[in-house]
């Protein structure tokens, strides 16, 4: 039973296989904005790090006694570059809509 399982799964594969259209997968060259978006997010880790380094306590606060955990200007420029890729992030293409899939009485499988 279980040869026969395999035999029939791989058949089946093989078949089902000879109706795939392969397309080439070609991503698009990252421009300006995309680099500085990158570049934010690597100079908030670097910073964080940095933070994580110089001043333990900011990262770590004690828990006794009870109080407002240590902010230091460091630590809140790290944070505030990730703020950056909302504003330097390239507005998404409004792309014609082609693909949008068909209403529900119009597709196939609920004919059947």
């Amino acid at each position: 039973m279980i040869v026969t399982g395999g035999l029939a799964g791989l058949i089946g594969l093989r078949l089902s296989g000879r109706r795939v259209q392969r397309t080439r997968y070609r991503p698009d060259p990252m421009a300006a904005p995309e680099w500085l978006v990158l570049g934010s997010g690597i100079a908030a880790c670097i910073g964080i790090f940095a933070v994580g380094a110089t001043q333990i306590q900011v990262l770590h606060p004690a828990v006794q006694p009870l109080g407002w955990p240590p902010v230091s200007a460091w630590a809140l420029a790290a944070v505030v570059v990730l703020i950056l890729p909302a504003i330097l992030a390239p507005a998404p293409e409004v792309l014609d809509s082609p693909q949008q899939p068909a209403p529900v009485e119009e597709r196939a499988h609920d004919r059947l």
